[in-house]
């Protein structure tokens, strides 16, 4: 009997192991929907495990109190990108599946931003992808990160760095 390994995906997702979106709003729904959906249908084909990278609003940087972040991305180019970051793991033979989800939209401390999870043959080969998907994704795609403070507003850049915004 044959498997297709990822059908009857959640609503938001397509029925392939490996994908990447923007997703307005991204929640802890999407969230936990997602990651159900990759854990029990790759372990149909061999998987032990998902890893998984899940980045959220910080409350507080540098001594000042975030408001929120507002996430901005060029579609349907940053879609393309996280997608194209996902398939282009898909002939490891010990990685099984990739989702990647990236917010747009207002985001406030302790929401969602970042969803990666990899599905590996192992720990080590999923832990591995893992950290190079999350390094890729902050900073290959056309996605742009304001971060709103009670001291003002910063440009977040992919390494971390933070550049004032500059109004008037």
């Amino acid at each position: 009997m044959s498997i297709k390994a990822c059908s009857d995906p959640p609503p938001f997702l397509r029925d392939e192991c490996f994908q990447g979106k923007v997703v307005e709003g991204l929640s802890y729904t999407h969230v936990f929907a997602a990651l159900e959906w990759l854990s029990s249908k790759t372990s149909l084909i061999g998987s032990g495990g998902v890893s998984v990278f899940l980045g959220f609003v910080k409350g507080v940087v540098d001594n000042a109190r975030v408001i929120k972040l507002k996430y901005t991305s060029y579609e349907p180019y940053a879609s393309k990108t996280l997608d194209n970051i996902a398939k282009s793991y898909s002939n490891n033979p010990n990685i099984y599946g990739i989702i990647i989800l990236h917010t747009s939209g207002d985001a406030r401390p302790g929401s969602p931003t970042l969803f990666v999870a990899i599905s590996g043959k192992t720990r080590k080969d999923s832990l591995e992808v893992t950290r190079e998907v999350v390094e890729r994704v902050k900073k290959e795609p056309p996605i742009f990160k304001l971060e709103v403070r009670e001291d003002g507003e910063y440009w977040i850049l992919g390494d971390g760095r933070r550049v004032k915004r500059l109004t008037g």
